[in-house]
């Protein structure tokens, strides 16, 4: 329901902003990570610093902006015991996420890996529309999140390719009005009974397990190969036993070079969700599409709910050494229940790009987008897939 009578937004949002201090304040509190980073790659825009540093360029959620950061990176630290990783980056929309990584890459004759990591993360201005393919474009909202987050994995590279372990950890969520000023906070414009975990601001303990393939020639600008990779995690409300939840993610990638300088790219990416009754998944922790990784004619995170499912296929032509031309096309859905997917649930988006590339990796890239909300440009420091 739109615009909740006022009385009851303004107590709400008192409610939210008596916590605001737990937002702009990092914690104290110092989260110890094993973090498996080869399903989450950093993209580096130019090269090194004196003395292990490196400027990245973009490497923030989708909607944060532009973004800049620097990583101080120091391989066999400590004697060679482990490789340290300490990091920042910041947007123009005062995003922010700050990491400190351990890594012990070479255990048991490297067929075991180990990741520590400590992460602070704060996002200012996340979109939200409502929970739905139906959710209305005049929905349009924001809220604020922060805190740390903790994970503990552990894997095993059977080949030099593939790998597969176990994961634990924690995620703190602290909830704040949106700060955009051209939008309604959430809770101006939706009822808290239809944002669950906006007053409750439930942490979570994690755990679950996750493996892949890699069959790629280049895991940074792939012509040929293709790669596989799924991930389940259950998250446990650790204070008000309502949010507890489960998530399988499970995601495919082909590259099919068609000739000279021309590659076909596929990717097909699925996020499901369940709850048990009485329990319920928090409105910041549902799957969503929209965005340049998605899709890339709509919003950031325009479509929410409890599953996600979505193809891209793109057609790439190296035109030099430096520069990549795309077009593309993207087609996604999201549902509450494998009853309600429809063919006629599915968005579509299609467009051009360009990206400029430093060796294999992303320095900026600009592309269009066009679907049935309307055509979005978007200025992008990594691939799309």
């Amino acid at each position: 329901m739109l615009r909740s009578k006022p009385g009851f937004a303004r107590a709400v949002s008192s409610a939210i902003l008596r916590r605001t201090d737990r937002m702009r304040v990092p914690y104290t509190t110092v989260g110890i990570a094993l973090f498996f980073s080869w399903g989450a790659p950093q993209v580096f825009a130019s090269g090194s610093f004196p003395d292990h540093f490196q400027f990245v360029l973009g490497d923030l959620r989708p909607g944060a902006g532009i973004s800049v950061g620097v990583d101080y990176r120091h391989s066999h630290f400590a004697s060679g015991m482990f490789d340290l990783r300490v990091g920042s980056r910041v947007s123009h929309r005062l995003y922010q996420r700050h990491e400190v990584e351990i890594t012990f890459p070479h255990l048991a004759d490297e067929r075991l890996f180990l990741d520590v990591l400590a992460l602070y993360r704060s996002y200012t201005e996340v979109d939200y529309f409502g929970v739905g393919r139906s959710s209305p474009k005049e929905s349009h909202s924001d809220y604020g999140v922060a805190g740390p987050a903790v994970f503990a994995t552990v894997g095993f590279r059977p080949s030099r390719r593939s790998a597969f372990g176990g994961r634990v950890g924690s995620l703190q969520s602290s909830l704040d009005s949106g700060r955009s000023g051209d939008l309604p906070s959430v809770e101006e414009a939706f009822d808290p009974s239809e944002l669950p975990g906006l007053i409750e601001e439930p942490d979570h303990f994690l755990f679950g397990g996750f493996g892949f393939v890699d069959l790629r020639d280049d895991p940074e600008d792939p012509t040929a190969g293709a790669y596989y990779e799924a991930q389940v995690t259950a998250y446990r409300d650790r204070g008000w036993d309502r949010f507890d939840f489960e998530e399988l993610s499970i995601e495919a990638h082909h590259f099919i070079p068609v000739k000279p300088r021309w590659t076909a790219a596929t990717r097909v990416k699925g996020v499901f969700t369940r709850a048990a009754e009485g329990q319920e998944i928090p409105f910041f922790l549902l799957p969503s599409l929209g965005g340049t990784t998605s899709l890339h004619a709509f919003e950031n995170d325009r479509f929410r709910d409890r599953n996600t499912l979505v193809l891209n296929g793109e057609l790439r032509y190296q035109l030099g050494p430096s520069i990549r031309l795309e077009g593309f096309v993207d087609v996604g859905q999201v549902f509450p229940s494998f009853d309600s997917l429809s063919l006629g649930g599915f968005e579509l988006s299609s467009g051009v790009g360009v990206r400029y590339k430093l060796g294999q990796r992303v320095l900026v890239g600009v592309s269009l987008g066009v679907g049935r909300e309307g055509a979005r440009a978007s200025m992008t420091g990594s691939f799309r897939f």
